[in-house]
């Protein structure tokens, strides 16, 4: 099943913010984690293409943390984000509905029409960004038991 969603921006302290009535956690996710600037996008989108392809993570930097499960990508500000070759998810530490799952497709839509919101400007209050649709699974504890289900919390060795 396909939920489908907008993501809008709201006018907030100096810039606009994206929000969304359904799916919150991705413009949660883009506010405060992507941010503002093109690397942290661009940063996502070739990490993302590194799993498509089945390559093997980097090897870590000197003294950076290892996380044992292959599917983990980080944790941001507010959100830790997990991948696999088909699934992306983002679990959010606090708020409502802190957790979506989307296919890969889904996130790179979204990122590819986030990019699009940067190159356009979000500090003129008189111009806002133009709104963009986005799909995703399932969010809450439907996101959460379905990432389980498809393995996305297993450690690998």
């Amino acid at each position: 099943m396909t939920i489908k969603c907008q993501i809008t921006f709201a006018w907030s302290l100096g810039a606009w913010i994206p929000t969304a009535p359904e799916g919150r956690a991705l413009p949660t996710w883009l506010g405060s984690d992507v941010g503002c600037g093109n690397e942290c996008v661009d940063w996502f989108v070739a990490e993302l293409s590194r799993i498509e392809r089945g390559e093997p993570k980097p090897p870590p930097l000197e003294g950076e943390y290892v996380n044992p499960n292959n599917n983990y990508i980080g944790t941001g500000n507010s959100f830790s984000v997990f991948s696999s070759t088909e699934l992306f998810y983002l679990e959010q530490f606090v708020g409502e509905d802190p957790r979506l799952l989307m296919t890969l497709s889904q996130i790179r839509d979204a990122l590819a029409n986030y990019i699009k919101v940067l190159a356009h400007g979000w500090r003129d209050e008189n111009d806002p960004p133009a709104p963009f649709a986005f799909e995703f699974i399932a969010e809450g504890e439907d996101a959460y038991r379905l990432a389980e289900e498809a393995g996305l919390f297993s450690v690998k060795h």
